[in-house]
């Protein structure tokens, strides 16, 4: 079983999420603008205000859903193979690990800090 890439995504959510996975541990103003696009395609919503520093690994992301204002900071880790919803206005500090199991899941409402 593919934990990475759930059953789910499509072709090219799949496709946007191996780029996403290229581009994770490069900084560069261009690379960071590619890697917040392919999460908005992979996760099929506008994402006003994301943040995503390098070195962010992302595990089940087809149950992954962001709200606005989101920043993770770099070598953070987010597993959403439980399912996993961040809202609104979340900041999460540097290497801060963020795990989820498939019979549960997690939510963190507006202005959340997680470090």
């Amino acid at each position: 079983m593919n934990r990475t890439l759930p059953k789910k995504l499509g072709i090219s959510q799949k496709i946007a999420f191996k780029i996403y996975r290229i581009l994770c541990f490069a900084d560069l103003r261009i690379l960071r603008w590619l890697r917040k696009t392919a999460l908005r395609h992979i996760l099929k919503l506008p994402l006003r205000g994301l943040v995503v520093e390098g070195s962010v690994i992302f595990t089940g992301i087809g149950n992954l859903k962001l709200g606005n204002n989101v920043s993770i900071h770099n070598w953070s880790f987010i597993s959403a193979d439980g399912g996993l919803c961040i809202g609104d206005n979340v900041a999460i500090g540097q290497r801060c690990p963020i795990l989820t199991v498939e019979y549960g899941g997690a939510a963190y409402g507006e202005d959340s800090k997680l470090s």
